[in-house]
């Protein structure tokens, strides 16, 4: 699977060109499970996911590309413009630290 963000500048516009790219978007809470647990165990299942689909994504002809896009809450129930205005809130912020 092709990680976004290890991606060079020129290798995400050609995927950005390339018509059976298809972004996963693992997305897990980052929450307190006891003192046993790390944060990011949801975090960790939504990537895993994202890792297992993967292949059958490449099988089915598709180009997976995961993208975690730094969002790190969505509000329940999800839905397109929500899943959007998460993405556009975590590239406002990136951009706002820089």
């Amino acid at each position: 699977m092709i990680r976004l963000a290890e991606c060079t500048f020129e290798e995400a516009a050609e995927l950005a060109r390339d018509s059976k790219a298809v972004i996963v978007l693992p997305l897990g809470a980052i929450e307190e499970h006891g003192p046993h647990l790390p944060l990011l165990v949801d975090w960790l299942g939504a990537e895993e996911l994202a890792r297992v689909i993967a292949p059958h994504l490449r099988r089915a002809g598709w180009r997976p590309v995961l993208a975690p896009l730094g969002v790190r809450h969505l509000d329940m129930p999800v839905t397109p413009e929500r899943v959007w205005r998460a993405i556009s809130s975590a590239r406002d912020a990136s951009s706002a630290a820089r």
